[in-house]
């Protein structure tokens, strides 16, 4: 019990293994830093000093000194015993903080391990599942590239192969996306059509694979995934593919038989005859369902398939395609209408019809129909005020009813009012900080297009003592914007 730095290294080990024992690991902690950094200690003694520190490390929750301890008995020269249990346990913690913060740096780091475990212990009894773990965490780090490549390498005896086979083509999709702004003119489509055809060759052969297997509905749920992200991109603008869509989506109910699946592939199927201007026959791809189904079983599909338009009209949105948009919009309308209807026939829920006008009000916007849009979401707050989704699709829609010029007043004034509407709810902020920016910015647009310039600028200046930051970067370039509007 003498002060520790009389103690030999090995001593310092044998006390705190008592003091471990003992449960008390920060005695435990602080004899083996003590020890850890001694000049005078050999390697193989050094490893087994680190490895004790770890895991009492692990023991108190210090994980990240924890792994350092252990990285310290990876870098001992030649083969340390512990090096591989080491490994084992770092792999482990770096998991655990990669599943905790969903950081990709810590992804990152995780990929690292699981990498090095395979490269230095070839005869690791976790190595089989270190082959599969290691693309997953490079998916989950955004290295689609890396992971691709090494979803390829798992070993056709793993019990991850199938779904390395899906990963594998997702992956090669998500790089495609990561990097498809970059690609331009002739090259961008050629290269999402190389995506599109492996998308499709994995799905084709792992039905093959799976088509006298009962047990196979997780693999058929990974094809079908997998057509349905070819005819998205087959659909897309950099395409524009749609017949090969429709040919890939070709038999997706009965080859793939999973229900929730369905409703994508129609909303596909929709868009691509869409594309093709093939209007009557998307309009029968309903007709078709309804008349199999009748409206009471498919009025949630067409509840999902009216989801799932508004989604691609925001997509193409974000990307900056608003023609397309717009175009698909229009296409949407009236394909939507079509399912409105189908639906108000139903004994379904109001809640499932709202959901579809909703989504058709959305689409009508989109596409330029403001007095549409207006319409709907005035009958949609009324039945339900509490919405705030209904109150800003009626801010929106007033607004972008407005002409450019000279709008009237009363028209203004009402377009201003519905926006004040939603900044009446004093958690608009903490709950959704976008939609309060939003509603503050068009507020004091239309307050501008009254004439008030005064009032406008205080208002700004008011919101810059309180909140400098104006909602970050792309709100407070707008706000700054509409302030000197207001000044000249």
């Amino acid at each position: 019990d003498g002060p520790l730095e009389r103690c030999t290294p090995a001593e310092l080990l044998f006390r705190a293994r008592i003091a471990s024992d003992d449960g008390d690991a920060k005695r435990a902690i602080q004899i083996l830093q003590s020890a850890a950094g001694r000049a005078d200690v050999p390697a193989e003694l050094r490893g087994e000093i680190l490895f004790d520190l770890g895991r009492a490390l692990v023991d108190s929750g210090d994980h990240e000194a924890a792994i350092e301890a252990f990285d310290g008995v990876l870098a001992s020269p030649g083969s340390h015993a512990r090096s591989a249990d080491a490994m084992t346990l770092a792999v482990q913690l770096c998991a655990r903080i990669a599943e905790q913060t969903r950081r990709p740096e810590h992804y990152r780091r995780l990929a690292g391990k699981l990498l090095a475990l395979l490269q230095r212990f070839p005869q690791h009894p976790q190595r089989a599942e270190a082959m599969w773990w290691l693309p997953v965490a490079l998916q989950a780090a955004g290295d689609y590239a890396a992971a691709a490549e090494h979803y390829g390498n798992v070993p056709a005896a793993s019990p991850h192969w199938e779904q390395a086979q899906f990963r594998r083509v997702e992956c090669l999709r998500s790089a495609w996306l990561a990097d498809r702004s970059e690609d331009v003119g002739p090259v961008a489509g050629l290269r999402a059509r190389r995506v599109a055809n492996e998308l499709r060759a994995y799905a084709e052969a792992a039905l093959e694979r799976t088509a006298s297997d009962e047990t196979g509905r997780p693999a058929r749920a990974w094809a079908g995934e997998a057509l349905l992200q070819s005819a998205e991109i087959l659909v897309s603008g950099d395409v524009e593919q749609y017949q090969a869509a429709l040919d890939a989506l070709d038999g997706f109910e009965q080859r793939v038989a999973v229900d929730e699946l369905t409703p994508r592939a129609l909303a596909l199927r929709i868009r691509a005859l869409g594309g093709l201007r093939r209007f009557d026959q998307a309009a029968d791809v309903v007709d078709t369902l309804l008349s199999a189904a009748g409206s009471d079983e498919v009025v949630p599909t067409l509840s999902r398939i009216a989801a799932e338009m508004r989604d691609e009209v925001e997509r193409l949105t974000r990307r900056g395609a608003a023609h397309d948009a717009q175009r698909m919009a229009a296409d949407a309308v009236r394909v939507l209408e079509r399912l409105a209807g189908a639906a108000g026939s139903s004994s379904s829920t109001s809640e499932r019809i709202e959901a579809i006008r909703f989504g058709l009000a959305e689409m009508k916007l989109a596409a330029n129909d403001a007095g549409g849009a207006t319409k709907i979401a005035r009958e949609l707050l009324a039945s339900a005020p509490e919405k705030g989704e209904y109150a800003l699709l009626l801010a929106r829609a007033l607004t972008a009813a407005l002409p450019p010029e000279q709008a009237p007043r009363d028209d203004v004034l009402a377009a201003r009012e519905a926006w004040l509407r939603l900044l009446s709810d004093a958690e608009l902020k903490v709950k959704q900080p976008d939609r309060y920016w939003e509603a503050r910015l068009e507020s004091l647009r239309l307050t501008l297009r009254l004439g008030a310039a005064d009032d406008v600028r205080r208002a700004i200046e008011q919101m810059r003592i309180w909140d400098a930051e104006l909602g970050g970067p792309d709100w407070r370039g707008k706000f700054d914007e509409l302030y000197e509007a207001a000044r000249r």
